[in-house]
């Protein structure tokens, strides 16, 4: 996990320092679909994307307790997001199988389909505390 967490730090932090160093581009027609679409994707959902869900993920208690959200509509929301998460992991994991066959055992696809019905379970949250600090604090290690 250590290795993992280091590793996502280290995007993290490229990212953000990529973003920092062409901030020009941000919105700028000048450069296209660049500026205008791609910087605000990746500086949006990419680079700030873990820590507006974990932020949606605190304020989700108050606002069941509060009656702002149906705790009906909230199940059915969760299991939809899971369930499309999900479909989208074992898209993404038959494509590459299916393109490359990399891998020769089923127990090997087997264990990667585990992972990727797994990951929609709690990579989520655990994708702001491995990377979130180089959110908060670019400069962190």
């Amino acid at each position: 996990m250590r290795t993992l967490a280091r590793q996502r730090r280290r995007w993290q932090r490229g990212l953000a320092e990529a973003l920092w160093r062409h901030r020009s581009l941000l919105g700028n027609p000048r450069y296209g679909v660049l500026g205008l679409a791609a910087f605000p994707y990746f500086l949006m959902f990419e680079l700030l994307g873990a820590l507006v869900e974990l932020l949606g993920y605190l304020m989700l208690p108050p606002a069941v307790l509060l009656g702002m959200i149906s705790p009906v509509f909230l199940y059915t929301f969760l299991v939809l997001a899971i369930l499309l998460g999900v479909l989208f992991s074992i898209s993404a994991l038959a494509l590459e199988e299916f393109s490359f066959r990399r891998h020769t055992h089923s127990r090997e696809v087997w264990r990667m389909i585990f992972y990727a019905v797994a990951e929609n379970f709690g990579l989520p949250p655990a994708h702001f505390l491995l990377a979130g600090p180089c959110v908060l604090r670019p400069g962190a290690t």
